[in-house]
């Protein structure tokens, strides 16, 4: 997609299909001022590839497409992937389907099938995915283009600061890490206000090239195993700038079975040559909060060896054995 051809496909507020009656502000009733087809110094802005995985998430996918759409950018490849949903999901997309790259629903092997299928079909230099229950700020695209045409070419991804918004509409906000690197992800924290959000953290081409795609195996904590693959070979570029926003909600499996989300954390960790000490911390902290993650019994018998002499044997049998419980009981907490 050329240049002239994405600016044809950048919506105004006026030519979407009107929010639902109960809907104002940004993105329903607000839209971001168009930007001219080239930058200041007359190139053209950077081809932006978006792509959103979606399964029955028909309360928030609005708010995530005019997000995308009325960023007012001027090469845009917007792509979706829904999971053959059951909701209104298909109807709600098609009524954006004239402003998309590309959309599909048919059922996939989850989220990560989904991302990479999308960024299979992508071809922007710069890549992110927004999943369907997060959605962008005013600005965002234009915010990360410009601090990625003026980065060194070493800076294989820019991250902004994002929100949560909780259930009862407050806002969560997060501070932007000093740095981020190999070192400080293998830090990574669960606590509110620390790290940072995914949908605020946008690629390099070079940089998905190199470290995707993502792995299938992984259910939860995908992102955090792409982020530590493109630190071996990229920095990660700071923008203190807010960038995106993600709803904190029941049904998000990073809140409904957040227990598992870190167990894969703690695998991920021990894969890693320097990683084995970290990943025992995090299977301490899911132990002693009698609490298990399903990594323990899905990770292949020498790595569940050494968990085992690390944590110690009767420990790792009984916090499997609480598991069922314990999940039913913390199934409704948050993330």
């Amino acid at each position: 997609m050329d240049p002239e051809q994405a600016f044809s496909m950048i919506p105004r507020l006026a030519d979407l299909p009107p929010p639902p009656p109960n809907k104002s502000g940004w993105p329903w009733t607000e839209e971001t001022p168009q930007l001219p087809a080239s930058m200041h110094n007359g190139t053209p802005w950077p081809l932006v590839s978006i792509v959103t995985p979606s399964y029955n998430q028909g309360q928030y996918i609005e708010e995530t497409i005019r997000s995308v759409l009325l960023q007012g950018y001027p090469n845009l490849e917007y792509i979706i992937i829904d999971g053959g949903s059951s909701d209104q999901t298909a109807e709600i997309v098609k009524k954006y389907e004239r402003w998309l790259t590309y959309w599909i629903s048919e059922p996939d092997r989850g989220q990560a099938d989904a991302i990479n299928k999308g960024f299979s079909r992508s071809t922007g230099r710069i890549l992110n995915w927004i999943n369907s229950d997060d959605f962008l700020e005013k600005n965002a695209l234009t915010r990360v283009a410009l601090a990625l045409a003026g980065a060194d070419k070493d800076v294989g991804a820019v991250v902004g600061m994002g929100n949560w918004i909780d259930t009862y509409g407050q806002i969560v906000r997060f501070k932007l890490p000093s740095e981020i690197s190999k070192n400080t992800l293998l830090r990574w924290s669960w606590a509110a206000g620390e790290g940072f959000l995914q949908p605020a953290c946008f690629v390099t081409r070079d940089a998905w090239e190199f470290g995707g795609p993502l792995s299938l195996v992984l259910h939860y904590c995908m992102d955090l195993a792409l982020w530590i693959k493109i630190a071996e070979r990229f920095r990660f570029e700071l923008l203190p700038e807010l960038i995106a926003y993600a709803h904190r909600h029941s049904a998000a499996k990073t809140v409904r079975e957040w227990p598992y989300a870190k167990g894969e954390a703690a695998l991920i960790f021990a894969t890693l040559p320097d990683g084995f000490g970290r990943a025992t911390e995090v299977m301490n902290d899911l132990i002693s909060e009698e609490l298990a993650a399903q990594t323990l019994l899905v990770l292949g018998n020498r790595t569940a060896r050494r968990f085992a002499r690390a944590i110690g044997l009767g420990r790792v049998r009984r916090a499997v054995q609480r598991l069922p419980t314990m999940m039913g009981i913390f199934s409704g907490n948050a993330k």
